[in-house]
């Protein structure tokens, strides 16, 4: 038993590392494809451009947990409360919308709906990534809540920014094709989106009576 419980320790620990390595690899890339000017093709008259960048990273990220192992056992096993407090981020994201409003440099209808919905999921992250390390009768209904919410708010963003872009309004959207907003189509959003899927996968795997 101690044998079987050493070796599920060592497997996890390696786990943990190429999940970390895993990580630190997408940063990077999303950093070189986020300072290449990839985005500023979808400011010039080609618009899919952006949405192919989100969704195709989304993906791709998706592909690589469902069929990479190590990833796949991280994901099963990690306290969904790191994962919920990545969306503090939000805070910063859509505090820094409100602000490019107020110098007019961004569009008043994106910046409505994106900034105070990003600022609240954000800030709910924090309650809700709380309830997600406890075993109350609430944490579940509480996370799941918070996790449809904060769904809906980043589904509406996209929608807006797309609505925007297809309508040939892509110059007030020309904020994010610069860093570190351009982070946003090949890191922040696809793990937004990522984290929302997984938590619902974990709350539907623990789900009483099953």
């Amino acid at each position: 038993s101690s044998n079987r419980e050493g070796a599920a320790a060592s497997v996890a620990a390696r786990d943990l590392l190429r999940v970390r390595v895993f990580l630190v690899a997408w940063v990077a890339a999303a950093l070189v494809a986020a300072n290449a000017g990839i985005l500023d093709h979808a400011l010039a008259g080609r618009p899919w451009v952006a949405p192919v960048s989100i969704w195709g990273t989304t993906l791709t990220v998706a592909l690589i947990v469902w069929r990479w192992g190590p990833l796949r056992r991280w994901s099963s096993a990690v306290d969904l409360s790191g994962p919920i407090l990545f969306h503090v981020v939000r805070i910063a994201y859509g505090a820094s919308f409100l602000w490019l409003l107020s110098r007019g440099q961004i569009s008043e209808v994106f910046a409505m709906r994106a900034g105070p919905g990003d600022i609240a999921a954000g800030a709910l992250a924090i309650p809700a990534a709380i309830a997600a390390g406890r075993s109350s009768r609430w944490s579940r209904p509480a996370v799941l809540v918070w996790n449809l919410f904060a769904l809906a708010d980043i589904l509406l963003v996209l929608v807006t920014a797309q609505s925007l872009l297809f309508s040939g309004q892509g110059a007030s959207l020309a904020f994010f094709a610069r860093l570190p907003w351009s982070l946003l189509a090949f890191l922040v959003v696809p793990a937004i989106l990522l984290t929302h899927a997984l938590v619902f996968w974990r709350l539907w795997a623990s789900r009483p009576g099953r």
